[in-house]
């Protein structure tokens, strides 16, 4: 077989890769935004964000989104959020520990402690961290918006 043989056999062998892994993603994005629909319709358009997962991978079994929902102030998880974030201490990791907590009690999809949820973080181990910064600036903007009226 020539070098441009094989070229042409491995580039006709991507392209079937990445149709099988388009029509994977397609297929699991419909199944996660049926549950964003349902989410959206039970909270409310604005307590609910969409975090699209980067690195998506065929064969995982992960989500490709996670969906977060905004706490109101009166929620523990807020409160103890912002008491962490209050009560720490210049040169440690508490408050991005705090951060992190808050996002990962907030994500409703995919369910904590489903395989669904493993196979998430598996491949976007820092979804808790960004679902927590998406929180925590989502409610300081509602805050700002409010203040406007």
């Amino acid at each position: 077989m020539t070098p441009a043989e094989r070229m042409e056999a491995a580039r006709a062998k991507r392209e079937a890769l990445k149709a099988m892994e388009a029509d994977a993603f397609a297929e699991q994005q419909a199944t996660d935004f049926e549950r964003l629909v349902e989410l959206e319709e039970e909270h409310g358009f604005e307590r609910v964000k969409r975090l699209d997962v980067g690195c998506w991978k065929p064969g995982v079994g992960a989500a490709t989104m996670v969906i977060v929902k905004i706490p109101t102030s009166s929620e523990k998880v807020f409160k103890r959020y912002q008491d962490t974030a209050a009560k720490a201490k210049e040169g440690t990791t508490s408050r991005t520990d705090a951060v992190v907590t808050l996002g990962a009690s907030c994500i409703v999809y995919p369910e904590r402690g489903s395989d669904l949820y493993k196979a998430t973080i598996e491949i976007a181990p820092g979804i808790d961290g960004h679902a927590g910064a998406v929180v925590i600036s989502t409610v300081q903007g509602n805050a700002e918006e409010e203040k406007k009226g």
